[in-house]
């Protein structure tokens, strides 16, 4: 599978000290010009599927830039402008749908900071079967709140571990991601 990542916005709802990304309050930017290049990227997937039909899984595997399928990542946030996050990956769909080998060969997966779990993404609810989401969460309480608060300087671990354990299943979450620091290891 070839994944291709969708940056849903440039702000956060944490102000983690280790993050590199830089923080801006969303502006608008155009989400048709990113579902026109996901649509141009899909269609080189095609074009390649149809040149190398006849290849084996084996052979095909060994030609640069076919695929199989496609992951749409969004990162780095989703839930930090919902709105905005949904019209994206309804749009980015639209895009997929069209591409009919691809509309049966898809996952969307999400990286989030797990804090809003509990504010829906309305889409989201139409396509748990292809859907994976990965919580950050930095080991326990006190590691994790070291580093992961709110801009307010709040700590945000509680709220995390409650939405991981109450959307894990809904939401096929099977994994974290985790960052260590020089004061996390001991």
């Amino acid at each position: 599978y070839q994944q291709i990542d969708l940056i849903t916005s440039r702000d956060c709802t944490l102000r983690c000290t280790y993050c590199y990304l830089q923080k801006h309050a969303d502006s608008a930017y155009s989400i048709e010009k990113i579902t026109q290049g996901l649509d141009a990227l899909l269609t080189q997937f095609d074009t390649l599927r149809e040149r190398y039909q006849d290849l084996t899984p084996e052979e095909s595997g060994k030609i640069r830039g076919y695929t199989k399928g496609v992951v749409l990542s969004f990162y780095p946030e989703p839930w930090v402008n919902i709105p905005q996050t949904d019209k994206l990956v309804r749009e980015a769909l639209k895009v997929l749908y069209r591409h009919p080998y691809y509309a049966e060969h898809f996952m969307v997966s999400m990286g989030t900071n797990g804090v809003r779990l509990d504010q829906p993404i309305p889409i989201l609810e139409h396509i748990l079967s292809n859907l994976s989401i990965a919580v950050t969460i930095d080991g326990i309480e006190e590691a994790h709140d070291l580093y992961r608060r709110f801009p307010n300087g709040d700590p945000s671990w509680k709220i995390v571990k409650a939405n991981i354990l109450k959307y894990q299943q809904k939401y096929n979450i099977t994994s974290t991601k985790i960052t260590l620091g020089p004061q996390t290891l001991k």
